[in-house]
């Protein structure tokens, strides 16, 4: 089935894996209808569909701004879309908020906002293109590759996407008769600002210690905060180095509904290979995440040796290599440089 002339509306179609359908979809002769979440979002959506436009002239962009964690916005979203386009054959719905905090720091006020964003304008967005996809068209929900990693730090995460898949298999069987298919696709870690926002807070602490004076405060003092940045940052990208069970190229069930030829639609196909390719990809990109944990790791053993059990935790927990041995001598000797500080310490 060919692409051409139909209208695909991508919910955060603005940015991120929501931008990346939009090139793919455009490529294959759609017309992407874009949404974004703020207004300080305009900005970079207007410079988006104007490089859309020029490399694609053919085709027909429209960007629309909408805060879909209430019903009203959603309706009206799909309103302007069908006002503009004149129907909608695809929606993709790449909406989402990533909060990684340890359960007893998850505010009330956090916890409503991720289930409204992640959990509310899912089902909303489901509803409304159960009214407005033509026969024969597609919804297409993205959920995530942690619902089956069951990662530290992501509670509030996992939790409010975890409905969005019961959600799609739900709305699968309703909107059988009237031949819309209903999918949802659990990408696994992709290059993003939060994945660069980790990285970063990894290198100031390596900045950190390779400054740091040993003639000054107790390093425990220095570095109880950066400590536990480190924890936190490592435990969340150990969810993304962590095997194969982590990160799944497609999800097993769409794989056997693409691939058993019940749903060969061209679009479906090629939404799978760009998970594919895009978290082979990734898997190469986390090899070296993962071995710049292990130097760091080393690196603040051997600088701060009143820190080393500390160091050593981590790299357990977040399934590192373990730290070289150190032989008495040098424990001995790293014992008596750091003073009565570093002797409780141990």
């Amino acid at each position: 089935m060919s692409l051409k002339g139909k209208t695909a509306l991508i919910t955060g179609g603005a940015k991120s894996l929501g931008a990346d359908i939009a090139k793919e979809l455009a490529a294959l002769g759609a017309n992407p209808a874009l949404h974004y979440n703020s207004a300080k979002s305009k900005e970079d959506a207007t410079k988006f569909e104007a490089v859309l436009k020029e490399k694609y002239p053919g085709i027909k962009f429209r960007s629309n701004q909408a805060d879909l964690t209430t019903e009203a916005a959603v309706n009206k979203l799909f309103d302007s879309v069908k006002k503009d386009f004149g129907k909608i054959d695809i929606v993709i719905n790449t909406v989402g908020k990533v909060l990684k905090k340890p359960i007893q720091d998850v505010t009330e006020a956090e916890y409503d906002e991720m289930f409204a964003v992640n959990s509310k304008s899912a089902f909303f967005i489901l509803k409304a293109g159960a009214k407005n996809v033509e026969d024969g068209g597609k919804l297409i929900t993205i959920v995530s590759a942690l619902l089956a990693a069951f990662t530290g730090f992501s509670t509030s995460y996992a939790g409010s996407k975890a409905p969005v898949e019961h959600f799609t298999r739900g709305v699968a069987k309703e909107l059988q008769p009237p031949g819309i298919s209903v999918n949802a696709v659990a990408p696994g870690p992709m290059d993003t600002q939060q994945l660069k926002d980790i990285i970063q807070d990894l290198y100031q602490i390596m900045v950190q210690v390779s400054t740091y004076d040993t003639t000054g405060r107790p390093s425990r003092d220095v570095l109880s905060n950066e400590m536990k940045t480190l924890s936190a940052s490592l435990q969340a990208l150990h969810a993304t180095t962590s095997g194969n069970a982590s990160l799944p190229s497609v999800p097993p069930e769409l794989l056997e509904y693409v691939e058993n030829g019940r749903n060969p639609d061209i679009y479906t196909r090629e939404f799978v290979e760009l998970v594919r390719r895009g978290n082979q990809l990734m898997r190469g990109k986390m090899h070296a995440f993962g071995e710049f944990r292990d130097v760091l790791a080393r690196e603040m053993a051997t600088a701060l040796p009143e820190v080393r059990a500390d160091v050593e935790r981590v790299v357990r927990e977040t399934g590192g290599r373990p730290l070289p041995e150190v032989n008495g001598a040098a424990a001995a000797g790293a014992s008596s440089s750091t003073g009565a500080a570093g002797n409780g310490a141990r």
